[in-house]
């Protein structure tokens, strides 16, 4: 499957493209807005919450919600990703194509309708109810400060902290409730203007729609203008010697969180990258789990946290009380013994499960427009998207590529959050 990309005002502004599949009836439009550097989650999380209380037009969250509802059900809403040190304002929708729907009436309600959700937001109208803003600015900081005591959210906040220390990475994604507090509505106007309006814009669209029909929601949706460049991310640089965290967490169990980076002249593709990490850390076929899951008997599970922007990895395990230091030491050994070599059918293992990942994309245009809209923000053009290239890319990856890049993985932090109570795994 090809993309198309739209015309845009200038080679460093918007980069739009459109995927043309008629196998569907359903069309799936995002477009990812670049915020500035430096700029926290939290403030972004609540431009989400803001977002969702209306437009000019529908000056209330009730209205807005009523007019989705007619249009067929129309879907569509923001988040919040994290790619490197940037962070992307992402809007989304999925709607029924005109031709299935209303006609030439319900594509011009519809260009209407997603423009102004970008546009004309309500809260950016200096009438808006400041209260609106105090209520959702409210309940952002208690849902951050509820996830600081889960444990495990705690751990490993605290871990990224202090391993990363100084680095924009090592800030919580979703921001702190400290940070929510202190965020105010005119600061916010501000950001949100820099980000949507002013922003770099990449925008995509999947589905049954032609480029020019297409191409005209996501510029009705970008507005068209020409923007400035995305911001760049930078690679951490670890220390030269590992560093080891001891505290006391409470909670009935040790929360363990082992820090990896490659070495200076290291090099692999985000492919390379995502394979060997799979192969020791990802899911129950892992050497992580298999290692202190089964043969040690002491997790109840565990993550990989990974980013190739970054060039940095980090397992997070919970385990039983007084066994955190035990776990830290295993994960330690299993990188060092998979980068001298990787069985042939553990990597089959993963490349099976990414196979049947990447091909549950390709049959929706959520997956698709998704999939195109990471080949743009990973500096791809519209017209070098390949649904099927990850396939192939995964499949030339060898087991022994794969240990090689293993190798150059050594770590540089550990991070141990030891129990204040008793634990015990469920029975198998």
């Amino acid at each position: 499957m090809r993309a198309k990309a739209v015309a845009a005002p200038s080679p460093a502004g918007s980069r739009l493209a459109v995927l043309t599949d008629a196998r569907h009836t359903v069309q799936r439009l995002a477009v990812s807005f670049c915020a500035p550097r430096g700029v926290s989650g939290a403030a972004l999380e609540l431009l989400c919450s803001l977002l969702e209380r209306g437009t000019r037009s529908r000056p209330s969250a009730r209205e807005h919600a009523a007019a989705k509802a007619e249009m067929y059900g129309l879907n569509c809403g923001w988040h919040v990703r994290r790619r490197g040190d940037s962070f992307r304002l992402v809007f989304g929708a999925t709607f029924v194509s005109p031709a299935e729907a209303g006609g030439e009436r319900y594509a011009a309600e519809l260009e209407r309708f997603l423009a102004e959700s970008v546009r004309e937001p309500a809260f950016m109208d200096e009438g808006f109810d400041e209260g609106l803003f105090e209520v959702d600015r409210s309940n952002l900081a208690s849902w951050l400060r509820e996830l600081e005591t889960q444990p495990s959210t705690r751990a490993v906040r605290r871990a990224f902290g202090l391993a990363l220390e100084g680095d924009p990475y090592s800030r919580p994604a979703s921001g702190t409730p400290e940070e929510a507090e202190a965020l105010e509505l005119a600061g916010l106007r501000e950001l949100f203007a820099r980000t949507a309006w002013r922003g770099r814009a990449l925008g995509v669209s999947a589905g049954p729609l032609e480029t020019e029909e297409a191409g005209r929601l996501l510029l009705a949706v970008t507005g068209g203008e020409a923007r400035g460049r995305g911001t760049r991310w930078r690679p951490f640089e670890p220390p030269e010697r590992k560093r080891r965290f001891r505290e006391e967490g409470g909670g009935e169990s040790d929360h363990v969180v082992v820090f990896f980076a490659p070495g200076r002249g290291a090099r692999f593709t985000r492919t390379e990258f995502a394979a060997a990490m799979g192969v020791f850390a990802t899911g129950s076929s892992s050497r992580i789990f298999r290692s202190i899951r089964e043969e040690m008997g002491i997790a109840y599970g565990h993550e990989l946290i990974r980013s190739f922007e970054k060039r940095i990895a980090a397992v997070h395990s919970a385990v039983l009380p007084g066994r955190g230091e035990d776990a830290a030491a295993r994960i330690e050994r299993e990188m060092e013994e998979a980068g001298r070599g990787v069985d042939a059918e553990e990597l089959a293992v993963l490349k099976r499960e990414s196979a049947a990942n990447v091909l549950k994309r390709l049959d929706s245009p959520g997956g698709l427009a998704e999939m195109l809209l990471y080949h743009l923000e990973t500096g791809g053009k519209a017209e070098g998207f390949d649904g099927e290239a990850p396939l192939r890319r995964m499949e030339r990856v060898r087991p022994e590529r794969a240990a090689r890049v293993l190798s150059y993985f050594r770590a540089f932090a550990v991070y141990v959050s030891a129990a204040g109570g008793e634990g015990s795994l469920p029975e198998r």
